[in-house]
């Protein structure tokens, strides 16, 4: 029987030789750099699991491993490593002779080393790890682990019922909020029209401007070249002259007449729909300043007759003006409220 020194030297041994043992990198070890035909790369899934299975020892703790399977573990390393270090150390010149048949050997003799090796290392890799673990302590952390997930559980559940009803409370809030600020909001969209309306006003009131100028300075240039040339002229030219005349100075006219409706008109649909901007802008202020229901009614059905009630455009004569639908809206309105 080997005594404690024995088995210490035995054990440092092997970790030295396991140290040395997983040095070796399977990609150095498909040595390339002997061409495609005489390479090494068929036996890199040999060395690999080789390799990986003496790094899981190399990586266990070998404290109460006996004597004599250190030795046999010891020997198995030492094999190992004396294959590898001759697949890194092979040369043409080495094995000219027959250098395929030696790399064959070489490649088949790790290969087939590997059931022995790991039933010898496997047995010890498994114990250190199973000695390492104490699964008493980890059922008895696994248990306060589920109390206390148990626990928080409840406490969770009784926090999402506390926030469902605040939740809840808060919709209602948000709803009650968003049906008196709804309307508000529709301002922006009479706000946009007024702008653009007001826009196109100045332009049409530039162009009447303009058109007027020129329609005055027609007549005066037309009236000082008649009075000056009248005399010259026969009848007939004076005829010709005088029809032209009435037929230019009717379309300018015409022209700055139409361009003058033109700027009322867009000035007429700005001022309607600036009012209608602010009568929404204020729909909130005289909801929140009453508590009763009838009252708020009555202002919601005055926003809804500005929103829906047709105005004059200015574009069509007063006999021609739309009939007002504010009675059909007004009844909607009231149906939909008596189904909600």
């Amino acid at each position: 029987m080997a005594t404690i020194e024995q088995e210490t030297q035995t054990r440092n041994t092997l970790k030295g030789v396991l140290d040395e043992l997983v040095a070796f990198k399977p990609s150095d070890l498909a040595r390339k750099d002997l061409g495609a035909d005489v390479n090494f790369e068929g036996g890199v899934i040999f060395f690999s699991r080789t390799l990986r299975l003496f790094q899981a020892l190399q990586e266990a703790d070998l404290e109460d491993i006996p004597y004599t399977k250190l030795a046999e573990l010891l020997s198995a390393a030492t094999q190992t490593g004396d294959r590898l270090a001759r697949v890194k150390a092979f040369s043409f010149r080495q094995y000219q002779a027959n250098p395929l048949t030696v790399r064959d050997q070489f490649i088949g003799e790790v290969r087939d080393s590997y059931d022995g090796i790991f039933n010898n290392v496997s047995p010890v890799v498994a114990f250190t790890i199973r000695k390492g673990t104490d699964f008493l302590r980890l059922e008895e952390e696994a248990r306060a682990t589920l109390q206390k997930i148990d626990l928080l559980s409840t406490d969770h559940e009784t926090a999402l019922a506390k926030a469902r009803v605040t939740a809840g409370e808060l919709l209602q809030e948000m709803m009650k909020l968003a049906q008196e600020a709804g309307v508000t909001k529709q301002a922006v969209h009479f706000k946009t029209e007024a702008d653009k309306h007001e826009t196109a006003a100045k332009q049409w009131l530039i162009a009447t401007v303009v058109l007027g100028i020129l329609s005055l300075g027609a007549g005066v240039a037309s009236w000082m070249f008649f009075a000056r040339h009248i005399g010259d002229l026969s009848t007939t030219q004076n005829l010709q002259l005088t029809v032209s005349k009435i037929i230019i100075l009717s379309l300018m006219f015409s022209a700055t007449v139409w361009a003058g409706k033109t700027y009322r008109a867009h000035r007429h649909n700005a001022v309607v729909n600036r009012h209608r901007q602010n009568a929404l802008s204020t729909f909130k202020a005289f909801v929140e300043a009453t508590t009763d229901e009838p009252t708020k009614n009555a202002v919601l059905l005055q926003a809804t007759q500005c929103i829906f009630a047709p105005q004059q455009t200015g574009y069509v004569s007063t006999g021609d003006s739309d009939s007002s639908g504010v009675p059909q809206v007004l009844e909607i309105v009231r149906t939909l409220g008596k189904n909600a």
